[in-house]
């Protein structure tokens, strides 16, 4: 009988440490699954960083040369004389308002009637040059959009 009390015992504990055998390989297969998993996360992040510095320095080599170009377009305006601005900027994108005595550069006209909707205001002549000669420079088109009298005619035509 107490033979038999000890192979149960035993059979007990056999069953026991068998049990904690399997749970503890459960765990290591978790810990291992984990581990390849968040060495591939850590893989994937080196990979993207690296993209995006690559991206970066692309980006800042391409902006360097749009500075240069464009630096290279406008640095000429800034040391030319008013009359060379006159023959350079385009004669129906600049006007002198006699009311308030200023220069005016158009900057957008109205699609439907074709009147100034947008325009920016100069005291001087030679200011009023160089920025339209920025802008042509630049290529800087005019915008085309519609009036507001365009817009409201439109409103009741439909309506």
């Amino acid at each position: 009988m107490i033979f038999r009390r000890k192979s149960a015992k035993i059979k007990e504990l056999e069953a026991e440490i068998r049990e904690i055998k399997r749970q503890l390989g459960t765990e290591r297969r978790k810990v291992v699954e984990e581990s390849d998993a968040r060495q591939k996360a850590e893989i994937q992040l080196w990979k993207r960083e690296s993209e995006l510095k690559g991206l970066n320095y692309r980006e800042r080599k391409i902006k360097d040369v749009l500075k240069r170009e464009y630096w290279e377009k406008l640095f000429p305006i800034f040391f030319m004389e008013e009359q060379e601005l006159r023959m350079v900027v385009r004669k129906d994108i600049i006007c002198h308002d006699q009311v308030w005595n200023c220069w005016n550069v158009i900057e957008g006209y109205c699609v439907v009637c074709g009147n100034v909707t947008e325009y920016r205001t100069f005291k001087t002549e030679k200011d009023a040059l160089r920025y339209a000669a920025c802008r042509q420079a630049l290529g800087i088109a005019p915008i085309f959009t519609t009036c507001n009298q365009c817009y409201y005619n439109q409103l009741i035509e439909c309506a």
